[in-house]
């Protein structure tokens, strides 16, 4: 091997602590987010139960973080299928900053229909122009409509939500909002519920972007 050869090799290398350094920096900011929610849901389901998971997904919709404090049941993740589905829906070219899509469908999670995942992508790069993954949050929502809790059909269930914007480019789509909020029983808390919910995917996104302005995030940087 020539000594060209083994100095890029060394160059793209990542060494063990860098990589520590890194993965123990995401998994925080999930763990704050975790943190931030638990203290400004209105849902005893959150800040009791902590029926939630906080996740830090790639552009390709696989996990690469997530928060040490959620849910075990939300381990299999969740949030990664939802972003995947996102992206087959949208596509990338359809998907811009300030956008937060929402999806509870029960053949993309694979759970019931209350637990909701919300997501925003992560831009970086001259412009933000370069997607580098989805800050994702799995919330249990208070309740979504539906008949009875023994439902026996998935339209008995609530309301179905396949992969919506419910914010575009910044802002907030008031038609979708509406359709949820005259879907279920508790209004208040559960767009309380929600409200902790966007603001955690947008500080979660805005701290990961912010967080590895070291040389840490060459390694992770489209090259």
């Amino acid at each position: 091997m020539s000594g060209h050869t083994k100095s890029k090799s060394r160059d793209s290398s990542l060494d063990p602590i860098t990589l520590e350094v890194i993965r123990h920096g995401l998994v925080s900011i999930t763990d704050q987010i975790d943190a931030n929610i638990s203290r400004t849901a209105f849902s005893p389901y959150i800040y009791e139960y902590k029926d939630f998971a906080v996740g830090l997904v790639s552009p390709e919709g696989e996990l690469v973080a997530q928060c040490t404090g959620g849910m075990p049941v939300f381990v299999a993740d969740s949030v990664g299928m939802a972003v995947r589905d996102g992206l087959a829906v949208y596509g990338r070219a359809r998907l811009h900053r300030g956008d937060v899509i929402v999806c509870n469908h029960a053949a993309v999670q694979g759970q019931h229909l209350n637990n909701t995942v919300m997501y925003t992508p992560i831009y970086a790069g001259k412009d933000l122009q370069t997607l580098i993954g989805f800050f994702a949050i799995n919330v249990h929502w208070i309740d979504i409509g539906g008949i009875t809790p023994r439902s026996s059909d998935i339209f008995m269930e609530g309301l179905q939500l396949r992969s919506i914007k419910l914010w575009s480019k910044g802002e907030p789509i008031q038609e979708v909002y509406r359709i949820i909020e005259n879907n279920t029983r508790f209004p208040v808390e559960l767009s309380g519920d929600i409200a902790a919910q966007h603001a955690g995917c947008v500080l979660g996104r805005d701290l990961t972007h912010n967080w590895p302005t070291s040389t840490a995030w060459k390694h992770f940087s489209p090259r």
